[in-house]
């Protein structure tokens, strides 16, 4: 059974007045929390990234590890991953923020993986496919 426009529409507003709701009242969920100790322990990281390296973040998935460009939440309990997996496909994962398995390294900067981009914190992610909130 396919959804129709109309269907998927009224869920993207249901979902965007929740969201609008949950931050009106200023409770942010445990992935909100998560996704800041990350911004964090990232924001450290790149501080202590001198100029000959860059720093690499990588999701570690069974499939093996994709190199983060960008994270955020959808509260209250999804991380979200915009990244490129090993194959260089583009992908986007949505995880439980408790699942999430982050490896956080320093590469020389004439190895950094092809593609490289530095990481984006964005904060909030409409996971149906808008923009995120930077």
């Amino acid at each position: 059974m396919s959804d129709s426009p109309e269907r998927m529409q009224s869920t993207k507003q249901s979902q965007t007045e929740l969201h609008r709701t949950v931050m009106e009242s200023g409770r942010e969920g445990d992935a909100a929390r998560f996704y800041l100790r990350i911004k964090d322990w990232v924001a450290g990281a790149q501080r202590d990234c001198d100029a000959e390296h860059v720093l690499v973040v990588n999701l570690l998935t069974l499939a093996g590890p994709v190199s983060i460009r960008q994270i955020g939440y959808a509260d209250p309990t999804l991380f979200v991953v915009y990244g490129i997996d090993s194959a260089q496909n583009e992908c986007r994962i949505l995880t439980h923020y408790n699942t999430a398995q982050l490896m956080l390294s320093f590469v020389p900067a004439s190895d950094a993986p092809e593609g490289y981009h530095p990481i984006e914190l964005a904060r909030n992610i409409d996971v149906l496919g808008g923009d995120p909130d930077e």
